[in-house]
């Protein structure tokens, strides 16, 4: 009786192991014993059976022919999910293990492309954070149209593809809030930056630590953003209000169609100063810092973003945005010399 029911054990326990691996599309191995040669006596065998890192396990004691029996059970269990039966012997008792191991597979995510509309001064910051983002998010490909906010605006209005609009200033975020252009809930201010007035490095042009001080002959031509595009232009232009001085350098402004030409102007020594960010002028070499705004002489610089409303990646582009505020990018954001809201 007690044999009986040691032999039922065994092959329940066979059952079990069977009834996983089919269920779990799982990898089984198995090790038998089938007789001790060294002493000419039926061996014994100990059924040990683990499944999922020892969840289950059971173990029975056999001798004799029952032993035979189960080990030609279990050899055939072994050759029906394709695993290898390996014979050993230890004294007069035989082991046989089995232990399923169960594989999961993730399914990869869809492939997305991300239209990020933003503005030109975030160019060199962004197309790092692109570089990061890509070793996280790897199906997400980050496309980006960096102009003039206020000309991102429009574009966006117009009807250009976007899911992001990341702006240098409140005046075209708002417009776009205002239009109902935007899912309201996502827009949050991101960054900082500051207003700097340059020369190029090459330049021999003294007497110049204002911005009040562009008035004097030695400025011939300033080169600013076009104010109704471009924040900086909008910003400098308070500035000179601040001091007074705007309707007197007038005729020697050159517009430039975004902060990036403003550079440029100057890099070239096509302008003998201009207005830019800070961080315009950290990326060159070619210009050097001569004054900085005071706070109070303009509206605070902010970078506020948002996801569009017609946006058919909502889930991506949340995720992105999520990004932004990570320890991760807002490292990145202080390395070209933003300084991060919050």
């Amino acid at each position: 009786m007690k044999n009986s029911k040691k032999i039922f054990l065994a092959g329940m326990a066979i059952l079990l192991i069977l009834s996983f691996a089919a269920c779990n599309k799982a990898e089984l191995s198995s090790t038998t014993i089938a007789t001790d040669t060294t002493t000419g006596t039926e061996p014994a065998i100990t059924e040990v059976i683990t499944l999922n890192e020892g969840v289950v396990e059971e173990t029975t004691t056999l001798s004799g022919s029952q032993a035979t029996t189960i080990t030609t059970a279990v050899s055939g269990m072994t050759t029906a999910v394709g695993a290898t039966a390996k014979a050993t012997t230890k004294g007069a008792v035989v082991t046989t293990k089995a232990t399923t191991k169960v594989t999961t597979t993730t399914k990869p995510e869809p492939p997305v492309t991300l239209t990020i509309s933003a503005a030109t001064s975030l160019t060199n910051a962004m197309n790092e954070i692109a570089t990061a983002y890509k070793s996280i998010k790897p199906n997400v490909t980050l496309q980006f149209n960096f102009g003039a906010s206020g000309t991102l605006q429009t574009q966006i209005e117009q009807g250009a593809p976007a899911d992001i609009f990341l702006s240098a200033a409140q005046k075209q975020m708002d417009a776009l809030q205002n239009g109902g252009y935007l899912i309201n809930s996502t827009r949050k201010n991101y960054w900082r930056n500051k207003l700097v007035l340059i020369v190029p490095s090459s330049s021999n042009i003294t007497g110049i630590s204002s911005f009040a001080d562009v008035t004097k002959s030695q400025i011939r031509t300033l080169a600013l953003g076009e104010a109704s595009a471009v924040p900086a232009g909008q910003y400098a232009e308070e500035v000179f209000k601040y001091y007074n001085v705007y309707d007197q350098i007038t005729g020697k402004i050159v517009r430039g169609a975004n902060v990036g030409a403003v550079l440029t102007y100057v890099e070239t020594g096509n302008a003998d100063a201009g207005v830019v960010y800070e961080t315009d002028a950290a990326s060159t070499s070619k210009v050097k810092i001569v004054a900085r705004a005071p706070e109070e002489s303009h509206t605070p610089v902010l970078y506020p973003g948002a996801i569009i409303k017609s946006t058919k990646n909502l889930d991506a582009a949340t995720a992105f945005m999520n990004f932004l505020v990570t320890s991760q990018a807002k490292n990145i954001f202080v390395r070209y010399g933003f300084t991060n809201v919050n």
